[in-house]
């Protein structure tokens, strides 16, 4: 169990600094309340180590909250026990960004209702928990510690009298204090116990202990060490504790001392149960009653009050595959609050077989963590868990299966049909003698049999029949199945029915496995069945009882996470291929854990290499570098980094080629290199985001052939040609052009063209001169930077934005003025196609980072007049195009709303659809004068000096979109709805509504890009509102300027004394 614990932490489903220890018991039997002192006393052993102390001190407890959860094995439906058993519900959508993918046991559930729920607000203390029970608590329940919180509190919840008689119930005197435990009374004894709603407060299992009583336990541990390993290693008798029969009855007002020491209101009156203390000779009732006088001595005067959960529900998890099925497909719903969703098909797979025929699952039935294949039929309101079904088979209505593998119903003839109601469970037991591995055992009952009820009651039945019936249509006497068990003591737990192996088969794997059905008589006539009779009593059998102690764990936890990676691959395999819109990070994060991280990896390498478009292989490799991160850890680094590492270029090159499946198969050579440390992982990872960004920009490059020139008149030498254009405000929409969402979902972004203090912000002169070299000089306010190309390796650094003139030799090269790579010298090709070298200046005076979208509007406009200088023109939908294709040389792989923004004049909405070649199509928005005039006297505008690293941001959306997690694809419809939006109500001339449209746009680009609004503009912005009908960062990572629509004109005057107020 420490090792699936462990994981679960290292999954942060507990966090990262709670101590995590696993124990034994000293001795068997000894009893919920001597488990529970034994585990104190442990807990406190390592918390006084970890605080540098050599001996026990008490005193590491007083800040401590300790969590003790009892587990309890023997449970027929879950062969990992009630603690593991799994629920049809899953963590829910917005925690999968941070969580792995995990299957939601009754142990999460548990835990989350006392950390979450119960323990709110609670001083620091021991909670001690079982886990055989199901709780749900309503998320706004509080509990008034200060009034319970002086002594120990009993967690209760509401019940009937007649459920209660199963159970345990309270008796509540004043305040909450505990006057009186009862277990299993009699209905009028309950009776006396009734709430003023008539219910009664059932005993759920759940106890806080406060700090100063946990010490008071400590102090005298010496006196009751006979039930903890102190015991055991001196030698000590053991002996029986019920935690809440003996400890916390010796509490209760109305108990007296001489009743509680000789045991007649201690371990349920004396009667051998469960839950109490059972002593079989004079001996042990005297060790018995020395033990209860302690407990008197030591802790009578303790407070001990219940609290009364007002809006819960405890189910207690009977061994009843009744009530198992009904917990699992009802009772559970109510725990659909807080972290979790119910899910009535949870981690499952549903696969075609081989004639392409899907599996019939009924959606009234409840499947978690299966496979199962074509031809399987399963019928309503049936269970399903931890099962490979496969094979022409059905099963009835009602059904119960749990741990079936594919291969255990190999030999069933085609078409076979299960009765309604069964029940068939299979587990890997560990017998001595029998080749030292794990034996398979099917075992089968029905859901209306009483396990451990006589078998000589008229209620008790096998696979829902009398056992009269069974034994005359088998042919099986009694006597063979209890062999030496007296009749009173005979009942389905302890009958010996299920083969394991049989003397003359024990290499065959599946040895036995028939007799299941034959046992439940199916598809058997009445006559009894000779071969398969003596074959069953060849076999070595077991009856359940032995089996679930005979459980291997481990080989049962193997078995599930086999069938959870299985049923994740293949979601892996048809997401990726089908371009579904599924999550996977959490999967990947969990093979990192679980040990599939290579296995995972060789399927991802497999999908890519077979992808049939580049989208689908860059989504791909995008996967493998998610895992690459998930291995490396937290400790490793950043996932954003240079990705342009020699060793990985010939991989590069072979997918700038085209090459997919060479490109994929050099990668992963290359991977395998660097898979030693963690900083290593990262950097791989960092790698495969290169790649997938190398065929993202193929995808992208599909525009190139929208960008179309024609020839014009020629241009002197020496003659200047000017281009120029304004800045543009993103309205709505932004983050919906970028690549990949734009051609895998589509986009809409509405821009306008402005100019800043009356001027246009990008300029571009260029000329030809007679040297044949190439001369850039970037301006920036005063200073210029100039940069000489007369060698075509000057000009080969244009992928590196950070290199000077990057922007400027892409341009030069996309329009084929230089041709890269070639063996013709730069100035040859110059003088060859132009006789003339040229010189380019560009200006954008815009601050760098303003978020007015100054790059890909400067890239638009050296185009234009490199265009015009080499005596070609094109239209303003090719240019745009044009820009699309030069980002994606640059590497900074950014969208189309910044170039349509600022090329295209005026008001305008552009739209991409979801699809390849990469198109963009605009339309000017047609606004009334009034509007303009409107908009022109409330727009204001004000530098905030707060500028982001776009790359960095393009990065991390990139990402995100990629792992689609829910927030981020249902953020990016909601960007185009919004858009389209935001523009109609600019056509109606609705101020107010296009306003509210600009702020919602706000609020996405936030949740698209985290980090893009820091908390000072975002207070700046919040004390604006009042003034304003919208208000915005520019630029789609939230760039520097700010703009505010004012809800009356010429309001700058109050916008600067707001502003003046705020420090940003």
């Amino acid at each position: 169990l420490s090792p699936e614990l462990e994981i679960h932490q290292n999954k942060s489903f507990l966090d990262k600094d709670v101590l995590l220890l696993t124990l034994e018991d000293p001795k068997a039997r000894i009893g919920s309340g001597g488990a529970t002192i034994n585990a104190l006393l442990v807990v406190t052993e390592h918390l006084s180590a970890k605080a540098g102390h050599e001996t026990l001190t008490q005193s590491v407890l007083e800040n401590a909250n300790i969590l003790i959860m009892h587990m309890d094995r023997d449970f027929p439906f879950s062969s990992c026990g009630r603690f593991f058993n799994t629920l049809p519900g899953k963590h829910a959508e917005e925690s999968k960004e941070h969580l792995c993918d995990c299957i939601v046991s009754n142990f999460d559930l548990l835990l989350d209702v006392v950390s979450n729920k119960l323990s709110v607000n609670a001083p620091p203390g021991v909670w001690v928990c079982r886990t055989d029970m199901m709780l749900t608590v309503s998320p706004d329940t509080r509990i008034n510690w200060k009034q319970f919180s002086d002594g120990i509190a009993m967690l209760l919840f509401h019940g009937d009298v007649e459920y209660a008689k199963n159970h345990g119930v309270v008796k509540l005197g004043d305040e909450g204090r505990v006057k009186d435990i009862i277990f299993r009374g009699t209905s009028d004894i309950i009776k006396t116990c009734t709430l003023e709603n008539g219910k009664v407060p059932l005993i759920s299992g759940v106890v806080y202990i406060n700090i100063p009583v946990a010490e008071k336990i400590l102090s005298d541990v010496n006196t009751l060490d006979a039930c903890t390993y102190y015991g055991l290693d001196n030698g000590a008798e053991p002996i029986q504790l019920s935690l809440f029969f003996d400890v916390l009855l010796s509490l209760a007002e109305d108990v007296t001392e001489s009743n509680f020491v000789c045991g007649e209101r201690s371990g349920s009156y004396g009667h051998s149960t469960s839950m109490g203390t059972e002593c079989s000779s004079k001996d042990e009732m005297a060790l018995m009653r020395g033990a209860r006088a302690k407990l008197w001595k030591i802790l009578r005067g303790v407070s001990l009050k219940g609290v009364v959960i007002e809006k819960g529900e405890f189910d207690y998890m009977q061994p009843s595959a009744e009530c198992y099925r009904r917990q699992m497909r009802g009772s559970i719903t109510n725990f659909t609050t807080g972290p979790f969703e119910l899910c009535m098909h949870t981690h499952v797979c549903f696969h075609k077989n081989n004639q392409g025929v899907n599996p019939n699952v009924d959606l009234s039935s409840v499947v978690v963590n299966s496979f199962i294949e074509g031809g399987v039929n399963v019928g309503k309101e049936s269970v399903v868990s931890h099962c490979h079904l496969q094979g022409n088979l059905s099963f009835g209505s009602g059904s119960v299966l749990a741990g079936i593998a594919a291969s255990d119903f190999k030999s069933l003839p085609p078409g076979t049909v299960l009765h309604d109601d069964l029940c068939i469970l299979g587990y890997k037991v560990s017998l001595p003698g029998l080749r030292g591995e794990s034996q398979r055992v099917l075992v089968v009952f029905g859901i209306h049999d009483e396990l451990q009820i006589p078998a000589s009651s008229p209620n008790s039945s096998y696979c829902n029949k009398p056992w009269k019936v069974f034994f005359g249509g088998t042919g099986i006497n009694p006597e063979e199945v209890w062999i030496g068990v007296p009749e009173e003591q005979r009942s389905l737990y302890n009958a010996k029915l299920f083969p394991v192996v049989r003397p003359f088969d024990v290499l065959l794997e599946d040895a036995g496995k028939d007799d299941m059905l034959w046992l439940a008589s199916t598809g058997v006539s009445d006559i009894p069945d000779r071969q398969v009779l003596n074959r069953w009593r060849s076999s070595l059998r077991l009856s359940l009882k032995d089996i679930l102690n005979a459980v291997d764990m481990s080989a049962e936890f193997a078995w599930r996470k086999k069938l959870w990676f299985e049923i994740g691959k293949t979601e892996v395999e048809e997401t990726l291929k089908n371009c579904e819109s599924n999550c996977l990070v959490p999967f990947f994060k969990s093979c990192g854990k679980e040990g599939f991280a290579m296995q995972i990896l060789e399927v991802l390498d497999e999908v890519a290499s077979s992808a049939s478009s580049p989208g689908v292989a860059a989504r791909t490799l995008a996967c493998i570098a998610d895992v690459l991160g998930a291995m490396a850890g937290e400790r490793a680094g950043l996932r954003s980094g240079p990705a342009r590492n020699e060793s990985w270029m010939h991989a590069f090159e072979l997918l700038d080629k085209g090459e997919i499946s060479l490109g994929i198969k050099a990668l992963a050579r290359e991977r395998s290199k660097w898979l030693d440390r963690p900083h290593l992982l990262i950097r791989a990872a960092r790698h495969y985001e290169g790649a997938e960004q190398v065929l993202r920009r193929r995808a992208v490059l599909t525009a190139r052939q929208f960008f179309q020139t024609e020839c014009c008149e020629p241009v002197p030498m020496g003659h200047w040609v000017i281009a120029e254009a304004p800045a543009r405000i993103d309205l709505s929409g932004g983050w919906s052009d970028t690549p990949p969402i734009t051609y895998e979902q589509g986009g809409a972004a509405l821009t306008v063209a402005v100019k800043l203090n009356g001027q246009k912000v990008s300029k571009a002169e260029v000329r030809k001169i007679t040297k044949l070299e190439i001369v850039l000089v970037i301006h920036s306010g005063e200073h210029s930077v100039q940069v000489v190309c007369s060698e075509l390796m000057h000009l080969g650094n244009y992928t590196q934005p950070n290199a000077p003139g990057a922007l400027l030799k892409a341009c030069f090269c996309l329009l084929d003025i230089v041709t890269l790579p070639s063996s013709e010298k730069l100035s040859d090709q110059l003088n060859r196609k132009y006789q003339a070298g040229f010189e380019l200046h560009t200006w954008s005076t815009a601050p760098q980072g303003s978020g007015l979208g100054t790059s890909s509007i400067l890239a638009g406009v050296i185009l234009a007049a490199l265009l015009r200088v080499t005596d070609r023109t094109a239209s303003m939908d090719s240019l745009i195009h044009a820009v699309m294709v030069v980002e994606q040389m640059l590497t900074t792989g950014g969208g189309w709303q910044d170039n349509v923004g600022g090329l295209m004049p005026g008001f305008k909405i552009a739209r991409s659809q979801a699809s390849l070649p990469l198109k963009v199509e605009t339309e000017k928005v047609e606004l009334s004068g009034k509007t303009v005039d409107e908009i022109t006297k409330r727009l204001v505008c004000f530098y905030s000096g707060r500028t982001r690293l776009a790359k960095n941001l393009l990065q991390n959306v990139v990402r995100n979109w990629y792992a689609k997690f829910s927030q981020i694809t249902n953020n990016a419809r909601n960007l185009i709805n919004n858009a389209e939006e935001a523009a109609k109500a600019l056509r109606e001339g609705n101020i107010e509504k296009f306003g509210a449209c600009w702020t919602c746009y706000r609020h996405q680009k936030a949740l698209m890009a985290p980090g893009s609004e820091p908390k000072a503009i975002k207070d700046l912005l919040e004390a604006v509102e009042p003034l304003s009908y919208g208000q915005a960062m520019s630029g789609a990572g939230g760039g520097g300027f700010i703009f505010v629509l004012t809800k009356e004109p010429n309001m700058v005057d109050e916008v600067k004394d707001v502003i003046k107020k705020i420090k940003v």
